[in-house]
């Protein structure tokens, strides 16, 4: 979730202790539901994508939990600029 006023720079990163970091893209977003998820007041959806054999790799290597962890991943996104 992207608060409202603010656009993500459409790239993500995801890092796990042993394992190089590893990027994903984003799609555009601004949506208020999506796939049965919404968004809180205020703020708006986006979906990351990691590529599938990256999220194998990654679980044949044991790091299943590791993903599952949000402070493992980091979400680019700043403040758009108010006209005026």
């Amino acid at each position: 979730m992207i608060p409202k006023g603010y656009i993500n720079d459409r790239f993500f990163k995801v890092t796990i202790k042993g394992i190089d970091t590893i990027c994903g893209v984003m799609t555009t977003g601004g949506q208020n539901s999506f796939e049965g998820m919404n968004a809180k007041p205020g703020y708006y959806l986006i979906k990351g994508w990691l590529q599938t054999r990256m999220a194998l790799w990654l679980m044949l290597q044991g790091k299943h939990t590791e993903l599952q962890q949000p402070l493992n991943w980091v979400l680019g996104y700043t403040k758009t600029i108010e006209p005026g």
